[in-house]
């Protein structure tokens, strides 16, 4: 849905605004919560809420900080839109059918045939599906762990010396990640 329809359905007018007695009225007392809530579930960010209603992008963040069941509203329809969008990822991962209708035009008459369609499992998508549910046992991260090992060959080291040589091994192995990374 285009955000200039959103504009017209509500028809807000200016003459519907309350008198605020600090100044300018406030356009949030004539906007309807579950309006809020039905257009934060379509997925429309703070921007475009604030395209929609015809103030800025700081007055809607204000609005949700100020004003618990506008902060409210708009919770509630961001979840619908990410539980919306969690279980699209997850069919996505895992693979799924649905029915389709195929139109053809054999002889010059339009035929409509039905069909079943199946979208194999996504690699990509179980990847991040894994990331996110499991980023214990699946997240990218590269450790350096640097120990203090006193070795039979370093008996004349210091435990100092040791450290400022495990240091000195770490940077070189940094530095060499970073020139591999660019080439």
């Amino acid at each position: 849905m285009e955000i200039q329809r959103v504009v017209g359905v509500l028809g807000m007018k200016g003459n519907e605004m309350k008198k605020n007695k600090n100044g300018r009225p406030s356009r949030k007392d004539t906007i309807n919560l579950k309006e809020i809530q039905r257009l934060a579930s379509l997925g429309l960010t703070n921007a475009q809420l604030a395209y929609v209603f015809g103030v800025s992008t700081t007055t809607i963040d204000n609005w949700i900080k100020n004003d618990k069941k506008f902060l409210g509203a708009i919770r509630e329809g961001k979840e619908v839109a990410d539980k919306m969008v969690e279980r699209s990822l997850f069919e996505r991962a895992i693979g799924y059918t649905h029915p389709e209708e195929r139109v053809f035009c054999h002889n010059g008459e339009i035929v409509i045939h039905d069909q079943t369609k199946h979208y194999p499992p996504d690699v990509t998508a179980c990847i991040h599906w894994l990331k996110v549910r499991k980023p214990s046992e699946w997240r990218e991260v590269n450790e350096l762990v640097v120990r203090n090992y006193l070795y039979v060959e370093n008996e004349g080291l210091s435990v100092g010396d040791l450290k400022k040589e495990a240091e000195e091994l770490a940077i070189k192995i940094v530095e060499g990640r970073t020139q591999i990374s660019k080439n």
